[in-house]
């Protein structure tokens, strides 16, 4: 507008426009507006930048008495970026809490990597690299975490099929996020059969088997999930891959890290009932009376989403008596340790057994699903 106004030659509003933010620049300052007069000195900068000579200009100090705080560039530049990552999770559709949930972002990442159309992915070798950077332990655990989910999304979306509507893929997608099985599992799918084979391949098993012995226990979770969506209806061929991974001494973490979700269970179940059977006694030597069954604490300690995963893992790992899988969670025997995962199975459900009618009673699916499966 002050250019317009002007007229003259460019060299010659150039200098006017330079000298007019001088102008705002010390009106700013007088009226104690730091941060827009810190707004008008970077333009001045730049104006000046550009060989426009206007007004001489000395930028005037901050009144430190006045309590006013300059952020530094870096502050700055700190602030910007959040704000920028809000708007574009918000453009994205992506929550920001904690980085954990990203649906719509795997959804769309689950029909990039799962394509043949995608280019460099006509092989989906694109797909083959990416499982290669979620088995490197010093993989960031956000992109190890969304990358399990990815993977296991293009199991049910199946993107490469073209006999599939959108409306199909919608809605096993919305089975993905439930937790469903997919919608083809268990029906003899050939095309399903046929992509849980070759994302075994190419590398999905590789991926279950290091990220399970992952410190993140919303990676571990997901690498569960992951397991049990591959074994879907016992699938013979992703099974031998899975015995193959996990005969040789290098599967020794996800078997470590496998005893310790059933050891932490059972303890965290006895630990519950201990406590449980405390207070009861407190409030009976108080008052002489006893708590009712209805009273009582949920004594799942928190462990029961894990346990109904390792569970229908286990039970898919076996399906059709697969003699390997069975020999191997009874025994490793390249392992410097071993541990019979039948016996800690049992152990488990004995330890369970005593809350299944209050489960049952208060529709508590994690723990009932967990007795079902085992």
């Amino acid at each position: 507008a002050i250019v317009a106004s002007k007229g003259g030659s460019t060299e010659q509003l150039s200098k006017e426009l330079s000298n007019e933010v001088v102008l705002l620049y010390r009106e700013l300052r007088n009226k104690k507006l730091v941060e827009a007069a810190h707004k008008a000195e970077g333009l001045i900068a730049e104006i000046s930048n550009r060989g426009v000579r206007g007004a001489r200009f000395l930028p005037e100090p901050d009144d430190e008495e006045g309590g006013v705080q300059v952020q530094s560039k870096e502050a700055q530049f700190s602030e910007g970026w959040t704000n920028f990552c809000a708007r574009l999770a918000d453009f994205m559709h992506v929550s920001t809490s904690a980085g954990r949930n990203m649906d719509e972002g795997v959804r769309d990442l689950a029909l990039l990597f799962g394509s043949r159309k995608t280019k460099n992915n006509d092989q989906m070798q694109a797909l083959q690299h990416m499982m290669q950077l979620l088995c490197d332990r010093k993989c960031e655990i956000f992109v190890r975490l969304n990358g399990l989910k990815m993977v296991r999304a293009i199991l049910y979306m199946q993107p490469g099929r073209r006999d599939r509507s959108s409306e199909q893929v919608e809605a096993d997608y919305q089975r993905f996020l439930s937790n469903q099985p997919p919608a083809d599992a268990g029906h003899h799918i050939k095309d399903f059969i046929h992509l849980q084979v070759e994302m075994a391949r190419l590398g999905a098993v590789d991926v279950v088997v290091s990220c399970l012995a992952s410190a993140d226990m919303h990676v571990v979770y997901a690498a569960l999930q992951l397991a049990v969506t591959l074994l879907e209806g016992g699938n013979p061929r992703v099974q031998d891959m899975f015995a193959g991974t996990l005969s040789p001494a290098s599967s020794q973490d996800f078997f470590s890290q496998l005893h310790r979700l059933f050891t932490d269970s059972v303890e965290g179940l006895k630990e519950a009932k201990r406590k449980e059977k405390q207070k009861e006694a407190a409030l009976a030597y108080r008052t002489g009376k006893t708590i009712r069954s209805e009273e009582k604490e949920e004594v799942n300690a928190g462990s029961g989403i894990y346990m109904t995963e390792v569970m229908k893992m286990m039970r898919r790992m076996c399906m059709g008596q697969h003699q390997a899988l069975q020999n191997i969670l009874r025994r490793q025997r390249l392992n410097r340790s071993t541990i019979d995962f039948f016996d800690a199975a049992v152990t488990y459900l004995i330890a369970l057994e005593p809350e299944l009618k209050k489960a049952i009673a208060e529709v508590d699916e994690d723990t009932v699903e967990s007795a079902i499966r085992g």
